[in-house]
């Protein structure tokens, strides 16, 4: 079982709600992408996922960039590696942001400027690490990640069923 998993199972149900609607699904494999311009860079940060035990797929801003929404929405976490935090960074989180609302951001950059770290928070990142990040201090961020973005859908399915039922 993948550890990421186990901790989404414990975590604290809404106090109030129905136990049908606490239970969050846990998916199998949760979709964490690691998005860089440098391939090489990007697989050795998977590669450092998956021995912190947190399966990722590398790939580059264009192949994000080509994909449609319906293929983004599906990703649970995004992580980006960025050399710099410059203007196309910040248009591929904000295009990521707007195809798919609830994914979680994180940005592995080397020297993020403060500047810039706010732009990316106004982008919709949640987490900005500094690089080198090793590699079980990113997969707990991905973890965290992961759980926020569970509880996110969650909210969404309660609140698309609370408006259904009219009241």
């Amino acid at each position: 079982m993948n550890e990421l998993a186990g901790e989404a199972a414990g975590a604290p149900a809404e106090s109030g709600l129905p136990e049908s609607v606490r239970e969050v699904p846990v998916p199998p494999e949760p979709r964490i992408l690691v998005v860089s311009s440098d391939t090489a860079e990007a697989r050795a940060v998977a590669r450092g996922l998956a021995r912190a035990g947190t399966r990722a797929a590398a790939v580059s801003p264009g192949e994000v960039a080509a994909w449609d929404e319906a293929i983004v929405q599906a990703v649970d976490v995004f992580v980006v590696v960025a050399a710099v935090l410059d203007d196309p960074q910040m248009a591929l989180l904000e295009r990521i942001r707007e195809r798919s609302p609830t994914a979680e951001i994180v940005v592995v950059s080397p020297d993020p400027a403060v500047e810039d770290t706010v732009q990316a928070v106004r982008a919709g990142v949640h987490s900005v690490l500094r690089a080198p990040a090793l590699p079980d201090e990113l997969a707990l961020e991905v973890t965290k990640a992961l759980a926020r973005r569970r509880w996110a859908k969650q909210r969404l399915r309660v609140l698309a069923r609370v408006q259904g039922s009219g009241r």
